[in-house]
């Protein structure tokens, strides 16, 4: 996995790979006659990803192991390609990966012939998918050669289609694409304490918390149309008392995370420096990000004078301090440096 955190690759990843999540998504996205040859109780996540790692900002995958009706056992691969745009070139890269599964099976079964693969595209982009579904759409020629080409066809699951109400399948299953669809757009935002307060009233206790800690993190880390104050209101509005209680645990999560990255980041500008000084000023830097990627966000906007003025403080104390107030602050005017 890249060492770039991508929160559309995390919640795909968390979500699809919920054998409970896939198996709803498969029974309402497949035709018929496909469904009918495939044993969806038998779906086994793999554990392996096939997408180039200079890719990974861009496409996310999971492959599932399942087998037909007639006990012969194939696979379903999950591209997820979540990109604002659409790219002619995703078949190219789904043919790739499909050979490395192909290969990987292979190296393992030497003796038997090439699993069946189903590939299915989860496409996320802001405008309706536009190309062609197969891949021998990406050759011209005479049709002399026709049969010449490679071919096959994925199936094909554009966000961009749907409304609320074209969004079929359990709740878990509605709430993961209703959120992934509307990620990007500001409609997102009136219908949060709705679907909290249904996460919260249709799941059991704990699963709906795990479950509204992940969409929340992904709204606050994906969406540059919702802010912290958006995901408070929602949460107040939809769990009443325990709103508080939530969005505390996660912004204290949030810390440590940012924390964690903007020490690394500055530790490693540090060690290219090669002088203890240069370590010590990527200890502070670290801080000082961490800081601010808090602020931005739980207020969301631009810091403006303040990010210049954390920058200007060099002693580690008083970062420490700005770090825990920077938790617990109602909003950024009320946030200062003294």
């Amino acid at each position: 996995m890249s060492e770039i955190f991508n929160p559309h690759d995390k919640f795909f990843k968390e979500t699809f790979a919920r054998p409970e999540v896939a198996r709803e998504f498969l029974l309402h996205r497949l035709p018929v006659e496909l469904l009918e040859t495939l044993d969806l109780d038998t779906l086994q996540l793999q554990k392996d990803s096939f997408v180039d790692p200079t890719l990974q900002e861009h496409f996310t995958d999971l492959l599932y192991q399942v087998s037909f009706i007639n006990q012969m056992t194939g696979y379903i691969y999950l591209l997820f390609e979540h990109k604002s745009y659409p790219d002619k070139w995703t078949a190219f890269q789904f043919l790739r990966y499909l050979v490395h599964i192909w290969e990987q099976w292979h190296r393992e079964h030497p003796d038997e012939d090439l699993p069946l693969i189903l590939p299915i595209l989860i496409y996320q982009g802001r405008v309706k998918w536009p190309f062609a579904d197969n891949f021998a759409a990406l050759f011209s020629g005479p049709d002399s050669f026709r049969r010449y080409w490679p071919d096959f066809t994925f199936e094909l699951t554009d966000l961009s289609e749907y409304d609320e109400s074209q969004l079929k399948g359990e709740l878990l299953l509605r709430v993961v694409l209703f959120t992934m669809r509307l990620i990007h757009n500001r409609k997102l935002v009136p219908q949060l304490p709705e679907m909290f307060a249904l996460i919260m009233k249709m799941m059991p206790g704990q699963t709906a918390i795990e479950f509204l800690d992940m969409v929340l993190r992904y709204v606050a880390y994906a969406s540059d149309n919702v802010t912290g104050e958006d995901l408070r209101g929602a949460l107040r509005h939809a769990l009443a008392d325990k709103g508080e209680v939530v969005m505390s645990t996660l912004v204290r999560e949030w810390l440590e995370e940012g924390m964690q990255k903007g020490l690394q980041k500055g530790r490693q500008e540090g060690r290219q420096e090669g002088r203890q000084e240069g370590r010590q000023e990527g200890t502070l830097y670290g801080q000082q990000l961490a800081i601010l990627e808090i602020l931005r966000t739980r207020f969301g906007g631009d810091e403006g004078e303040l990010a210049a003025a954390i920058q200007q403080i060099n002693d580690p104390e008083h970062l420490k301090t700005l770090l825990r107030r920077a938790v617990l602050v109602e909003s950024l005017e009320s946030f200062h440096l003294n």
